[in-house]
């Protein structure tokens, strides 16, 4: 394989029921539309059947490598044990409950190749219901609350790699480290509302 576009780096704790669709969405989406990449499983010491299910799919979904943790790390370590062996020119971070699609990487797309180092996920319900809390995060402080809670973000690889340097993050608070870190890297990262079911 040549040069990589994207690898995609997908937090794996206790995700056997949405597991196989996420993978499956995810490789089928990038093979239909031309993406190089790589998918990177890391299971962070799943009590339930994950990484036998991620074992047995890596014969049917080209570029797709397991990292399988024998002890819980949390959230920082499996992130960086992803983007250790990212070979993309673009990392995704994801989370495997199916909450989100890989094909957001399209409108994240756009930003990376205009300038920004970085495209950071915020939550967008779709019921009414929560139409009035998606105004509220637009306008208040809230929205800084919450940036630390996304699981799904990407950033050009030596950017991204470039903060883990520096980054101590163990947990959902030390993700917005990250951002943080690119705050004080001077880094463009913008803010994309995306579906999150």
């Amino acid at each position: 394989m040549g040069k990589l576009m994207l690898s995609v780096v997908i937090q794996v704790k206790n995700n056997a029921k949405t597991l196989p669709l996420v993978l499956v969405r995810a490789s089928r989406h990038l093979i239909r539309d031309g993406i190089s990449h790589e998918i990177i499983v890391v299971d962070d010491n799943s009590s339930d059947a994950s990484s036998d299910i991620a074992e047995r799919l890596a014969s049917l979904i080209p570029y797709l490598k397991i990292i399988s943790q024998k002890t819980n790390h949390g959230l920082g370590a499996v992130i960086r044990a992803g983007v250790a062996i990212a070979r993309g020119e673009y990392i995704l971070v994801m989370p495997a409950d199916d909450s989100v699609s890989v094909e957001e990487f399209h409108k994240m797309k756009r930003y990376l190749e205009n300038g920004y180092e970085g495209v950071w996920a915020l939550r967008n319900y779709e019921d009414s219901f929560k139409i009035i809390y998606n105004l509220a995060m637009r306008i208040t402080y809230l929205r800084t609350i919450l940036e630390g809670t996304s699981r799904f973000f990407c950033f050009k690889n030596l950017a991204f790699k470039k903060l883990l340097v520096q980054a101590k993050i163990n947990s959902y608070k030390g993700v917005a480290e990250l951002l943080q870190l690119a705050k004080n890297y001077q880094y463009k990262v913008k803010y994309l509302w995306i579906t999150i079911t």
